[in-house]
């Protein structure tokens, strides 16, 4: 099963009735074996000034897609939160790297992608020294060596 947001539903013209259509994930001639059980409003992802893009999301089991990110606002220091993030998704997968003690952060610049999460995920590394740029500006920040 899966939600698809209002981006989605459009962009594969099934803005009626999308409730109870058929998917599947990757491309080819591959079964509709994922049903669409729910309809979300738009949200923005990565970038706040382009639209939304087509969006699904599935329980984490059925996925099978051998990762999960979380996204965390944190009104705090991220390294004083990261142990209460951490026990967080122990209890919901002790699996997970994070939850084994191995930090991880996603900086979202530096390119274009599709397909996210997905075995047919792609990225064109367009602007690639942004990414880099971000990457090194977060290093620095947490060695205090940036004012």
């Amino acid at each position: 099963m899966a939600v698809v947001n209002e981006a989605f539903a459009r962009k594969f013209n099934l803005t009626d009735r999308v409730i109870g259509k058929r998917m599947a994930l990757g491309s080819g001639n591959k079964p509709l074996d994922i049903e669409i059980v729910g309809l979300v409003r738009d949200a923005k992802y990565d970038e706040v000034r382009e639209p939304a893009p087509p969006q699904f999301v599935m329980p984490y089991r059925q996925a099978d897609i051998g990762a999960l990110t979380f996204y965390v606002r944190a009104g705090a220091d991220t390294l004083a939160v990261l142990p209460a993030i951490a026990a967080v998704v122990r209890k919901l997968d002790a699996n997970i790297p994070i939850s084994r003690g191995i930090p991880a952060i996603a900086i979202g610049a530096g390119g274009r992608g599709g397909d996210a999460h997905t075995h047919s995920e792609w990225f064109d590394n367009v602007h690639g020294t942004v990414g880099v740029a971000r990457a090194l500006t977060i290093v620095m920040a947490a060695a205090d060596l940036v004012a």
